[in-house]
């Protein structure tokens, strides 16, 4: 966690990042567990939260159900193709009202 929050220290003051492409299977720490120290980093930090987005091989209910919990808004499958992306970039588009 203090490794996440150091990073984000560092990058709060240039950029906001609004969309998190999060590999559910990295070593040292899994997308959950980055996903929660994340935004809980910016929530004490009181800034936008990102719509993160889990890419795993596994697309099974579990997974799904820990991704949720961990506030994941979204679990796309490997290997990601176009068609997915272009969909959730409509999606995030929608659900944020960009421009």
């Amino acid at each position: 966690m203090k490794r996440v929050s150091d990073s984000i220290d560092r990058k709060c003051g240039c950029r906001h990042y609004s969309l998190i492409l999060m590999d559910i299977n990295m070593p040292k720490m899994n997308g959950l567990e980055a996903a929660k120290a994340i935004l809980a980093a910016v929530d004490q930090r009181q800034i936008e939260r990102p719509y993160i987005v889990g890419v795993s091989g596994d697309s099974s209910a579990e997974l799904r159900d820990a991704c949720q919990e961990s506030g994941i808004s979204r679990l796309i499958s490997k290997p990601l193709a176009k068609a997915q992306l272009e969909d959730l970039v409509e999606d995030m588009q929608n659900a944020f009202k960009f421009v």
